[in-house]
């Protein structure tokens, strides 16, 4: 269970740095 939980956060921070990215293509 501690794995998957893990996994997620994981999976939630990549996806904040993508959204992050996708914010400063939008700048440049």
């Amino acid at each position: 269970n501690k794995q998957n939980e893990l996994l997620r956060m994981m999976r939630k921070k990549t996806q904040s740095m993508e959204e992050e990215q996708d914010q400063l293509n939008c700048q440049l």
